[in-house]
């Protein structure tokens, strides 16, 4: 058999009818369009299907707390117990998560069923609930998603004529956390991309106090507080995740903080607290984690030249004026 280098005529790939594949031991043909197709599976379509036999198509009421860390949160603790902002529990099948820190009361208070809705429990100093989206997929046994979808990874999802947008914020081999577009009650499709098709933006706004702000104030191209304008200049994009955290926390964990809600083209894009947005934690060793499914259908939508806002709404006594340097990330997926 003749060597490959030595056959004495060349063509180019584009014009070949036939290639040759070595597999297993053994020389196999394939034909060009057939090669075409595998590598733009591979290598060219942006989004990439997930068998539907993968994963459970209704949502789960878990809680992603990390990039492989899943849990089913108990009842709410009740009887004057200390909550820590953050805490999430469960009740009657729906996710709470503590936005403000406080002593919980005797009673339990009426929780919300609305994602994004808040009550108060206790008194004087009562822990603020946040009713949560569900955010999480079970996936099958064996799947192998985590081999192909890491934290970070840019998520799509159908339900019915309605397409949304998210981002991998935690997987492991049983579930899969997502950030972004509420999940509808049932998935048709889901889909994954690639890690080019994320964009991040950072902002740091130098505030050495919020006291002077009132409510609605956009923190940035403000020129009392010398911060710069931000333009969306990429394609169609989505807001799929917002995080925040302060250099100078408000003076009690449990007084509000400051709640930042993004900007799109003028719009509050989450309805996390009563659509004030989400709050930076009470420390200022991590950044915030709510807010995770509450970006609202029809306003995280960027187009190119939309106009990036980060919406004040003061929190506690002296309007938060103990709080200060706020960073800020901001996580879009490309269409």
């Amino acid at each position: 058999m003749a060597k490959i280098y030595n056959l004495p005529e060349t063509t180019s790939a584009n014009a070949a009818d036939l290639l040759a594949l070595y597999q297993a031991g053994k020389t196999k043909k394939i034909t060009h369009g057939s090669l075409v197709e595998s590598l733009r599976g591979q290598w060219m379509d942006r989004w990439i299907a997930v068998d539907s036999a993968k994963y459970d198509a209704v949502p789960k009421n878990l809680y992603c707390s990390g990039p492989t860390n899943f849990s089913d949160p108990s009842g709410r603790p009740g009887n004057s117990t200390g909550v820590s902002e953050g805490t999430v529990i469960k009740e009657a099948g729906i996710l709470y998560m503590a936005v403000k820190g406080g002593t919980t009361g005797t009673s339990a208070p009426t929780f919300p069923e609305t994602p994004g809705t808040t009550v108060d429990d206790g008194s004087p100093t009562p822990v603020t609930w946040c009713a949560m989206a569900n955010h999480v997929l079970e996936l099958s046994s064996e799947n192998g998603l985590a081999a192909v979808i890491a934290p970070g990874a840019p998520l799509k999802y159908t339900s019915g004529d309605d397409t949304y947008y998210g981002l991998c914020i935690g997987i492991n081999d049983d579930y899969l956390g997502i950030a972004g577009a509420q999940l509808p009650a049932s998935l048709d499709a889901l889909y994954y991309g690639r890690p080019e098709m994320v964009v991040r933006l950072d902002y740091y706004a130098f505030l050495a106090a919020y006291g002077g702000l009132s409510n609605g104030t956009d923190l940035l191209g403000n020129t009392s507080l010398g911060t710069p304008f931000s333009r969306w200049g990429c394609g169609r994009g989505y807001l799929v995740d917002c995080r925040f955290r302060h250099n100078v926390i408000q003076s009690s964990a449990t007084t509000k903080q400051p709640r930042i809600n993004p900007l799109i083209a003028g719009q509050a894009v989450s309805n996390w607290w009563d659509g004030e947005g989400v709050a930076a934690p009470p420390e200022n060793t991590r950044w915030s984690a709510g807010g995770v499914g509450s970006m609202l259908a029809d306003k995280y939508r960027v187009d190119f030249g939309d106009a990036i806002g980060l919406q004040l709404q003061q929190g506690g006594s002296g309007g938060g004026s103990t709080a200060q340097y706020l960073s800020a990330e901001l996580v879009f997926v490309l269409e």
